[in-house]
């Protein structure tokens, strides 16, 4: 048969089902905000794959793709020498 549970039970039972309805609630609410809002400014500001490409090739037929102004601003180096010919590779 059924068990008897004390007032004092029931009502700390009570208060554990409100608070963890308002826990739940509060991280539904804040996950769903905070995706909202990253989809709107990941909208906002995706740019256009070849944008950026285009601005800051280099004109010409050279080996070079970026100029080094971008490169520099990127935080890159040009690596100059680089092997052609192995000869550790060769059978």
């Amino acid at each position: 048969m059924g068990e008897l549970v004390s007032a004092e039970e029931e009502g700390t039972m009570a208060f554990l089902k409100r608070f963890l309805f308002w826990v739940i609630t509060s991280l539904v609410l804040l996950f769903g905000v905070a995706a909202i809002l990253f989809l709107t400014i990941d909208k906002t500001i995706r740019i256009e794959p070849g944008t950026i490409k285009e601005e800051f090739k280099v004109q010409g037929t050279g080996r070079s793709r970026y100029s080094e102004p971008h490169l520099r601003r990127l935080g890159l180096i040009r690596l100059e020498g680089r092997p052609r010919h192995f000869s550790w590779a060769k059978v």
